[in-house]
């Protein structure tokens, strides 16, 4: 069953470094979704076929509207736009593979992943760090994946782990790394990216045993690194393996919802749902069969409801399919992936700024439209709270992507820029007063949960 990422591919597919042609005019209809399978309009899912040759695209980052920076199962980074053109984005020869398969944006708008390099016979990390010209960096100290999860404070936050070592790390933008905390054998094993909640804690999923049997654990981990385990049950292992993509999400009503990749009642995993607080654990679906599908990633869409891939056994035209969860657990089934044209999963899927899913396969892309409007912006917090004016503020929140507007208590900003989806930076400008800074975007406006102070 191709139930796993494909680790470990044969040398040719994974040196594939083929220039990225994709084409939205070249859309490939989608097998309908079975009969009864959904009870609403499944949406329009259209197909972008790369040319010949070039395999294994990965997860894909939106880092401006309508332009998503995405990796391949190899060195070669693409860009990919809304309008489906793409080209080469960067490439280092030395590169012999990415072991993380997304890439994020920190504070400094350049963007970061992890990938093996050879230097004089010993494997390190390679760190990309490039903007529009380009430039990897490598850090000679030797540990293993990364999932990077970037924060306002400047720094880049994710687990590691190894036949040795299982830690939460701290990375700063000149790579040097500081560990802040080592997993106990009873903590487990990390897997799944870490996510950055509003309570400014991270939280994750960990494979570790209950009475000697697979069972999967939630984390929360404070900046510090002091770990709290809330929740341990028996429903498998987190995720599909440690690439497979986000495990976990925060969603608008503040609960945390994850995929559980092995456990529930057939065997096949579930989707649960988790307060902050780690109480009031509950199953939203359990899936009925491994062959029809397992959950691998979740997006919460601007309708307030989930949606996800279950990846099938695609040999046996089980077919992976795209489905939607609402918060209540009413599970739908709304298309199936064609995989003669994506060649089967593991699949890859994000929201973008436009309100339409974008998903990547293992040898083809698509676009998922759904009809939904563009994501509403949420503010989380502010760094700093305080300062005068001309102090320079960053605006930490999610969907921020085409901010138009900054305001300090109604006081326009001048001066600010378009970070990423989640950060944007600003400056007091003349005149502003102490209150709620309030950012606007083609989707709408928020403002911020606590308000800035102009001393």
């Amino acid at each position: 069953m191709k139930l796993q990422k494909r680790l470990a591919q044969d040398p040719a597919r994974r040196g594939a470094v083929l220039p990225l042609l994709l084409l939205l005019v070249a859309a490939l209809a989608s097998r309908p979704a079975a009969a009864g399978d959904a009870t609403t309009n499944p949406g329009t899912l259209t197909y972008i076929p790369p040319p010949s040759g070039l395999v294994a695209l990965e997860g894909i980052t939106e880092v401006s509207p309508g332009k998503f920076v995405g990796l391949t199962d190899g060195s070669p980074v693409f860009l990919l736009t809304s309008q489906g053109k793409g080209t080469i984005f960067c490439q280092s020869p030395s590169t012999k593979g990415l072991n993380w398969p997304t890439v994020v944006q920190a504070v400094d708008g350049r963007l970061y992943g992890s990938g093996d390099a050879t230097q004089g016979g010993v494997n390190t990390v390679l760190d990309f760090s490039f903007g529009l010209d380009c430039h990897p960096q490598s850090y000679p100290t030797p540990i293993q994946t990364i999932p990077f999860v970037p924060t306002p404070d400047g720094y880049i936050y994710g687990t590691q782990w190894s036949g040795v070592t299982n830690a939460f790390v701290r990375i700063a933008l000149d790579g040097s790394i500081t560990t802040l905390h080592t997993f106990t054998p009873q903590e487990g094993s990390p897997a799944g990216t870490l996510i950055l909640a509003s309570d400014g804690n991270f939280y994750g999923a960990a494979g570790t045993s209950q009475s000697g049997s697979p069972a999967e654990s939630v984390y929360r981990v404070t900046p510090q690194g002091q770990l709290t385990i809330l929740v341990t049950y028996s429903m498998g292992f987190p995720g599909t393996n440690p690439g497979q993509g986000n495990t976990l999400l925060q969603a608008n009503n503040g609960k945390l919802y994850g995929v559980s990749y092995s456990g529930g009642a057939h065997s096949a995993g579930t989707i649960f749902e988790l307060s902050l607080g780690g109480k009031d654990f509950r199953v939203l679906y359990d899936y009925p069969h491994p062959l029809t599908g397992v959950p691998t990633t979740l997006s919460e869409g601007p309708d307030g409801n989930l949606y996800g891939v279950a990846q099938g056994e695609d040999q046996l035209c089980a077919c992976s399919s795209l489905f939607r969860i609402s918060l209540q657990g009413k599970y739908e089934t709304l298309q199936h992936l064609n995989p003669e044209v994506t060649s089967g999963c593991p699949c890859f899927m994000t929201l973008g700024s436009d309100g339409k899913f974008y998903g990547t396969s293992d040898n083809s892309a698509w676009v998922w439209d759904l009809g939904l409007p563009g994501p509403k912006p949420i503010l989380n917090a502010l760094r700093p709270t305080s300062g005068a004016t001309g102090q320079s503020v960053i605006i930490w929140g999610r969907n921020l992507l085409g901010a138009t507007a900054v305001s300090f208590n109604g006081a326009p900003a001048t001066t600010f820029a378009n970070i990423s989806s989640q950060f944007v930076r600003a400056t007091v400008p003349a005149g502003a007063t102490s209150g709620t800074v309030t950012i606007t975007t083609a989707n709408g406006a928020a403002a911020s949960p606590a308000p800035f102070t102009v001393e």
